[in-house]
């Protein structure tokens, strides 16, 4: 069957449209002379075993787009985003040579992930068994379904071969995905043969569908070592011979979005705990057996049947994993988290994205919070709302811890530092120790709640402290609905609601009203009159810049009258600007040659600051903050963040601060400063002059 022509497209999403890395001629100097010296340049390319996918850069446009679309894909040698300079550079017309690369190489595979088109269905769909490439096809398939099966669809009828047997596992994946009717509609188009072909592969049982070899189990495999499987009710426990099924099902199902239709029957029927306990179990034997990667499936068992109490087992070691030299490990983990897909689950590997020392690991997290953000539709802002843990708090953010005896309930300073409020009221650093009349089990069970509930907080106190900060500064706005639902009812992060001062915006962004929240969890003005929150409104966080001096004046005094300390400076915040010649220019001067500890350059990284991308060296030469309207400033240093091991980084020399647009057709754009607004000057200039 002919496949349908649709047109194709590049998407380029959040990714700034690349800009090419090396040099590359005009058009202007494609001469006659000059595309005839590149052909016979082109043609001995060809002939080559290694050529570094760079050379293109050398050819003119025309020269260079039959070379990438009709070499052999074995000789490329390719590094970074060099493939996304090409398809930046040719667009859609360097498909072919992309679909060729796309079963060799993960990073053409990751270019195609931006195009929009069914001749990308077929690579996506042979690669759905490769454990590196299976993530990037299957996103690419729920991104673009209705692409996908008018790509696949001309595959399923013919004869039986490899790409038929693709296409119908594929197809099958997308119906898993909801796009059942989407994938009839497009049979439709193709007509009656397509159609019943396509109904024969939704009937199939999917319980028949699995691996004609099946494969050879490990020597750690001994499902009398491990937990017992009980049934759910837990009436009963499963024999042997069913547990050697459930390994073997684990052993052929290693991609858990592809996996053996059995193992849902194994999850609906069996005790969840008593699940987890086994997987954990299988995994811990794995590790000990020297974590052979022929046999990974044992730690992908967590992904089916892990729950919180394997995430809090399992986040722990992806910390660590890196620093073991086990940095892939340590991605799959970040996987099977997202998998479990818990609100636990997900905080963590949001908290991974925020602070950990190994940025290789932290850039992963990054990646995957984006891409759960995206497939929930969310921006990643609005993820992290809805990641914040109650740690087992009330809805009005307290917490008893009963001796039997004595009660003690729970505070929270401007830091969301724990405390305990003993019953005459009195403040503790700490839950004294039983006395004698107290009961000791209830007391041994409030010690470890406490322990738990401290060794919680302090993972996230931090970040969403900064978190806050980063949304004044960004002039992040929230909806009334969401304030309430995420702010104020969140037992959490109602502590440090009622020590900020919040704010009313029209659709303009102009502030309205500004206001705290009272111990009512109310809105309550400088008078203490409760306000009425209305739903045309966006709620944000005033900055100083906002406020006239005779509105934040009267508020500091109400923050002090009410020891209302801030988590972070806000009322008080020191204000900087720029000159009036710095407006006009597109580079900054004024730090030039100021020198810094490098420890300074990466506390930056707290303040909403990154890394730029690090030569093949392993140095990083400049340090880049986004602000809102797609601007971002670049801060150039010498001799640069040395990422192996930054402590070989030395004094830092500041060069100049430029500022950019990302402009999704074009690029990055310089632009003058004038065109920052005043609130994101104010915080540009106090990063620079804290350094």
């Amino acid at each position: 069957v002919k496949p349908l022509e649709i047109p194709a497209a590049i998407e380029w999403r959040d990714h700034p449209k690349p800009q090419p890395f090396y040099y590359r001629r005009p058009p202007k100097l494609a001469t006659a002379s000059r595309i005839q010296k590149d052909k016979i340049y082109a043609n001995n390319l060809k002939n080559d075993s290694y050529v570094l996918i760079s050379c293109l850069d050398d050819l003119v446009d025309e020269v260079a787009l039959d070379l990438w679309n009709t070499a052999d894909p074995k000789i490329w040698g390719i590094y970074d985003e060099s493939l996304l300079f090409i398809l930046a550079r040719f667009g859609v017309d360097s498909l072919p040579g992309f679909i060729k690369c796309g079963e060799r190489h993960v990073k053409a595979l990751e270019a195609l992930s931006y195009v929009r088109s069914p001749a990308v269905a077929p690579v996506m769909a042979r690669v759905l068994d490769k454990k590196k490439s299976a993530p990037i096809s299957l996103q690419w398939f729920a991104r673009y379904p209705e692409e996908a099966a008018i790509g696949l669809l001309p595959l399923v009828v013919g004869p039986q071969n490899k790409a038929r047997h693709f296409a119908e596992r594929a197809v099958r994946i997308l119906d898993s995905q909801g796009h059942r009717d989407l994938l009839r509609q497009a049979a439709v188009r193709y007509g009656k043969e397509v159609e019943d072909a396509l109904e024969h592969i939704l009937q199939v049982d999917p319980l028949l569908i699995f691996p004609a070899k099946l494969p050879r189990m490990p020597d750690f495999w001994d499902p009398q070592a491990l937990p017992q499987i009980l049934l759910k009710g837990r009436p009963k426990c499963l024999p042997i011979s069913a547990i050697e099924h459930i390994g073997m099902m684990l052993a052929f199902s290693e991609i858990p979005e592809n996996h053996y239709a059995g193992l849902d029957d194994v999850i609906e029927y069996c005790d969840p705990d008593s699940l987890e306990k086994f997987a954990w179990a299988l995994f811990v034997s794995w590790m000990q057996n020297g974590a052979p990667s022929n046999a990974r499936w044992a730690m992908q068992s967590l992904a089916f049947f892990g729950g919180n109490a394997t995430v809090s087992q399992l986040a722990p070691l992806i910390r660590r994993w890196p620093g073991e030299a086990a940095f892939n490990r340590a991605v799959a983990g970040l996987d099977i988290l997202a998998q479990i897909g818990t609100d636990v689950a997900l905080m963590h590997i949001h908290s991974i994205s925020q602070k950990i020392k190994f940025k290789g690991l932290q850039a992963k997290a990054q990646q995957k919070i984006a891409e759960i953000a995206e497939r929930k539709g969310l921006t990643q802002e609005q993820l992290a709302d809805r990641l914040v843990p109650d740690f087992g708090l009330d809805p009005s953010g307290k917490l008893t811890f009963d001796y039997g005896q004595q009660q003690f309930t729970v505070g929270f300073n401007e830091q969301l530092g724990p405390y305990i409020i003993n019953d005459q009221g009195k403040k503790l650093k700490d839950l004294p120790k039983p006395r004698k009349a107290d009961d000791p089990v209830k007391s041994s069970q409030a010690l470890q709640k406490w322990k738990t509930l401290k060794q919680g907080v302090r993972n996230v106190a931090k970040s969403q402290i900064l978190r806050l900060e980063a949304a004044m500064c960004t002039q992040r706005r929230w909806s009334v609905q969401e304030f309430r639902n995420f702010m104020l009812d969140q037992p959490l992060m109602i502590h440090l609601v009622r020590r900020i001062l919040w704010g009313t915006y029209n659709d303009v962004n102009t502030l309205q009203t500004s206001f705290r929240i009272d111990e009512d969890r109310k809105p309550v003005d400088l008078s203490d009159q409760k306000l009425t929150l209305d739903q045309k409104f966006s709620i944000g966080i005033p900055h100083a810049l906002e406020l006239a001096p005779e509105e934040s004046g009267p508020w500091i005094q109400l923050f002090v009258d009410h020891e209302l300390i801030q988590p972070f400076s806000q009322l008080s915040r020191q204000i900087y600007s720029l000159s009036q010649p710095e407006t006009k220019i597109s580079a900054l001067h004024r730090f030039k040659g100021k020198t810094t500890p490098f420890s300074r350059i990466l506390s930056l990284e707290n303040r909403g600051w990154k890394r730029d991308e690090p030569w093949e060296s392993g140095w990083t030469m400049t340090m880049i903050r986004h602000f809102p309207e797609n601007l971002y400033a670049q801060l150039h240093l010498e001799p640069g963040i040395y990422n192996p091991d930054p402590r070989e980084s030395g004094e830092q020399t500041l060069e100049e601060v430029h500022l950019h647009r990302d402009d999704p057709g074009e690029g990055p754009q310089r632009i003058l400063f004038a065109e920052l607004d005043e609130i994101s000057v104010s915080e540009l200039l106090m990063d620079l002059h804290g350094l």
